[in-house]
C-alpha cells in the first residue's frame, strides 16, 4: 500500500506533528471560480495487495481531516488504485461519532478520472511539483500525462476538542541553508530556476481568510538533526510579497517540540493573514 505524500521527510517537523498534533490533508482542491471544491486522499494498491481502507489512516487521522472538509462544506474522497486495473474507485468519506464510512462515488476509467478531477480542480498550476519526481504517485502522473496537476496540499492545521479549526500550518524545507538564514519569503517572486510562490500560497491565505484563523509558517533546514525550527505568523500577501504579522522565521528561532507548542499557544488567537490587490 503506499499512501500518496509528496512532502519531503524531516525528523524534527515529523516529531512535531506526532506530538502537538497536527492535521494534514494531501488535496485541497480550488474550482474555476477559487471556491474550495473537495478534500482529497489517494493510495494505490499492488495488484496481489488486498484493499483495506479502513487501514489507511487512523480514525483520529480521518476524523481530523473530515472536520476541515466539513467546515468548509465540501466532501472528502479517497481515490484508490490497484495496479494493472484500468478503473479508478472514488469514495466519499463520511465520519459519524466513532465511526469512519467509505461510501462509493464511482468508479471511472482514466480517462473519465482525468475529466472528473479536472472539473474539481478548475484552478491553473503554474508551478509544477519541483524535484519530486521519486515522491510522485500513480495519480500524479496518470493526470499529469493529461494536462493536469494534482494541486495544493494542506501540510498542517489544529483542531481543538470542540472540532473548531484553530490554524493553518504551512512548512517550508531548506536543503541549502540552516533556518536562522533561510527566509522563503525571500522567493516568493521566484528565481531564474524556478516560478513564483503566490499561486502556492494562494489556496492558504483564502482558505486561512474563509475559516477566520490564522496562517504560520515553520521553517526546517536539512543540513541538521537539531531540533530547530523557524516560525512566524503571515500578515498579508500582495503580487508583489508575503508579510509577517511577527519576525521573519529566521530571527524566531524556537527549540524543541514544547517551546512551539507555547507558541502556538499565545498566537492561536492572532487575526487571518489579508490578500492585497
Amino acid at each position: 500500500m503506499k499512501i500518496r505524500n509528496t512532502e519531503r521527510n524531516h525528523v524534527f517537523a515529523d516529531k512535531i506533528e506526532n506530538e502537538i498534533p497536527f492535521h494534514s490533508l494531501q488535496g485541497l482542491t480550488l474550482d474555476k471560480n477559487y471556491n474550495f471544491s473537495a478534500g482529497i486522499e489517494a493510495v494505490e494498491y499492488s495488484e496481489n495487495e488486498t484493499v483495506s481502507l479502513n487501514t489507511i489512516f487512523s480514525f483520529d487521522d480521518w476524523k481530523g481531516k473530515h472536520c476541515l472538509c466539513n467546515e468548509l462544506d465540501i466532501p472528502l474522497y479517497l481515490l484508490s488504485y490497484k495496479h494493472k486495473e484500468k478503473t479508478i474507485n472514488i469514495y466519499e468519506v463520511e465520519v459519524n461519532g466513532g465511526t469512519v464510512s467509505f461510501y462509493t462515488h464511482s468508479t471511472k476509467n482514466f480517462n473519465d478520472f482525468c475529466s472528473w478531477y479536472a472539473k474539481l480542480k478548475g484552478t491553473i498550476q503554474e508551478k509544477p511539483l519541483y524535484e519530486a519526481d521519486s515522491r510522485k504517485s500513480f495519480f500524479d502522473n496518470l493526470i499529469e500525462s493529461n494536462g493536469i496537476y494534482w494541486g495544493g496540499n494542506i501540510d498542517g492545521y489544529i483542531v481543538d476538542d470542540d472540532e473548531n479549526i484553530r490554524c493553518i500550518i504551512e512548512t517550508r524545507l531548506s536543503n541549502r541553508a540552516l533556518v536562522n538564514r533561510y527566509d522563503p519569503s525571500r522567493y516568493f517572486k521566484g528565481t531564474y530556476r524556478k516560478k513564483g510562490d503566490y499561486k502556492t500560497w494562494e489556496p492558504l491565505f483564502l482558505l486561512a481568510i474563509r475559516l477566520e484563523i490564522p496562517l504560520f509558517l515553520l521553517t526546517f533546514s536539512r543540513l541538521t538533526t537539531e531540533e530547530k525550527v523557524g516560525f512566524s505568523t503571515l500578515d498579508s500577501m500582495s503580487q508583489d510579497a508575503i508579510t509577517f504579522q511577527d519576525d521573519f522565521p529566521q530571527n524566531n528561532i524556537l527549540e524543541g517540540v514544547d517551546s512551539l507548542r507555547k507558541e502556538f499557544e499565545t498566537k492561536l488567537n492572532l487575526r487571518p493573514p489579508r490578500i492585497i490587490s
